[in-house]
């Protein structure tokens, strides 16, 4: 089968990708499913200065061991209902960021930063899932997992020192608050990793 990935194509919290990949049988139960999405947009908020071409991709591979049970009707393939699943990825982001607002050393006056990013991510997760057909030729496939990636992020041009200078940061929680201090920190860490998706599926 042929799948793409709708919901790349909006992601926010990494970078828009094209994205789709193939899967077939290795054995009855257990399948192979490859995936690789290239980055077709340029940053959102692009800083005043640019040090980096902005690139990326994002790879995975998983393998699928399907449990033969469905919610109602009966099933009329083998990569057909719920599934169980481990999966590798690895992601490459090259962009140019900015910090707005930070504090330099013991100074009161506030400054911003534009720097280049390069960053490296790479992990894997345990999946459940559940693949249905629509027609012969047509199948709808919904996931969630959870696991853990490992970022080294390397940054260019950078002049703010992460635990010298102080950051000035939202009140609120959020995605992109995460995203900007990891990224303004640099360095390698770990995090745990949260995924799902949705994904239209192509019988050959």
């Amino acid at each position: 089968m042929i799948k793409l990935s709708p919901l790349p194509l909006i992601d926010v919290f990494s970078f828009p990708t094209i994205q789709g990949g193939f899967e077939f049988l290795l054995t009855r139960k257990i399948s192979w499913y490859n995936e690789f999405g290239i980055r077709y947009m340029k940053e959102y908020d692009k800083p005043d200065t640019s040090f980096v071409v902005p690139s990326g991709f994002k790879a995975k591979t998983e393998f699928r061991y399907y449990l033969g049970k469905s919610f109602g009707p009966k099933l009329t393939s083998q990569l057909e209902g719920f599934y169980v699943a481990v999966n590798f990825f690895y992601i490459k982001d090259v962009h140019n960021t900015s910090i707005r607002y930070y504090y330099q050393k013991d100074s009161t006056v506030k400054v911003g930063d534009d720097f280049g990013v390069r960053k490296t991510i790479w992990g894997g997760n345990f999946l459940g899932g559940y693949q249905l057909a629509h027609g012969k030729r047509i199948m709808v496939e919904m996931y969630v997992g959870v696991g853990v990636r490992f970022r080294d992020i390397i940054t260019e041009n950078k002049e703010y020192v992460y635990k010298r200078d102080e950051l000035v940061r939202a009140i609120d929680l959020t995605v992109a608050g995460f995203k900007y201090d990891t990224e303004s920190r640099g360095g390698q860490s770990v995090a745990p990793n949260f995924t799902l998706g949705l994904r239209v599926a192509f019988k050959l």
